[in-house]
């Protein structure tokens, strides 16, 4: 009888251990899940924002018309890369004098709690370029 009554428990113990370590188990795979998806729409990001810097610096237009292409140029970027995932996304083209700055802001719905407290949430990308224009006599002054 002794030898029944061990196994019930040692069942019964394994089963509040696995009650207690599976929560623990999930949180860390989700938040392994969270952290690769973080990194990826990073990179998505970081891409899009040089795509356009380098298309708008390349552009021989105004710098309207070429903050216009990188602007939907980096939209397009980000819909492919990361389709319906983010929340909102944001693309800030600055043209001044001679480099364009394009910055990309993606905002995710967070997979576990304290992601935008950890600074996960929301991804900033920077990318800067410098416009290319004919100077003659090759920029030097005579």
């Amino acid at each position: 009888m002794k030898s029944v009554r061990g196994s019930g428990r040692a069942r019964a113990q394994s089963i509040v251990g696995l009650a207690v370590a599976l929560p623990f188990f999930l949180f860390v795979l989700i938040g392994a899940f969270q952290l690769l998806l973080s990194a990826y729409v990073q990179q998505v990001a970081l891409g899009a924002a040089q795509d356009a810097a380098r298309l708008a610096a390349s552009r021989d237009a105004t710098a309207e018309d070429a903050a216009a292409v990188a602007g939907s140029r980096a939209r397009d970027l980000l819909n492919v890369g990361l389709g319906k995932l983010p929340d909102s996304t944001q693309v800030n083209v600055d043209s001044a004098g001679d480099t364009v700055t394009v910055t990309v802001t993606v905002k995710v719905n967070p997979l576990v709690p304290l992601v935008d407290q950890l600074g996960l949430g929301t991804i900033e990308a920077h990318s800067r370029a410098s416009r290319e224009f004919f100077r003659p006599g090759g920029g030097t002054s005579a």
